[in-house]
């Protein structure tokens, strides 16, 4: 046991003082208070989210006046086409071109737009009326030179002004004269 007291006389005890709870608390604020609080990340996201609402909003603007799209029956008036019919069920729609195939002869209903040709068929399949008139693309030449006369399917907000422009110029092109516009509904 010297032996041990020996090794240990050296050794000095310091005694610690304890910690109050109050000290530890102004450490965290001022921790807190030199690093980014809730506020400021707050804010961040607002400005980012206006911020991106602003810029996708121009996006479209731009879009919009480089590639406009037909959004009311006046826009069809403009290439002179009298017949401009707006259906709301495929009932009315297939009565209207039952009274125009009277009317003007045979005529196939062409869509400039393959969306616009699928979401046509799939409204009248919905309903499960049989219209009297055949259905094709604009792409689909050999229907073009079969038929008599032309009624487009198109709907405001997709058909683009150049592309049924491009459509007109393709009807006149085989001489095919046009009677109107049908338009889906929104």
């Amino acid at each position: 046991m010297n032996e041990s007291k020996a090794d240990l006389s050296n050794v000095s005890v310091n005694k610690i003082s304890a910690v109050s709870t109050s000290e530890i608390d102004s450490a965290f604020k001022n921790t807190v208070k030199n690093s980014i609080d809730m506020g400021t990340i707050i804010k961040g996201f607002i400005i980012g989210f206006v911020f991106a609402v602003f810029f996708i909003c121009g996006i479209n603007f731009v879009c919009y006046i480089f590639n406009p799209s037909m959004n009311q029956g006046a826009a069809f008036k403009n290439y002179e086409l009298d017949f401009v019919y707006d259906f709301d069920t495929a009932a009315n729609c297939a009565e209207m071109l039952s009274y125009k195939q009277n009317e003007c002869g045979n005529f196939v209903l062409v869509a400039t737009n393959k969306k616009v040709l699928d979401k046509f068929k799939a409204f009248i399949k919905k309903e499960d009326i049989n219209i009297p008139v055949s259905l094709i693309s604009i792409d689909n030449i050999h229907g073009l030179l079969e038929s008599k006369a032309i009624v487009f399917v198109e709907e405001y907000g997709v058909t683009r002004f150049k592309t049924f422009e491009n459509a007109i110029q393709q009807a006149k092109n085989v001489d095919k004269s046009i009677i109107g516009v049908v338009n889906l509904p929104l």
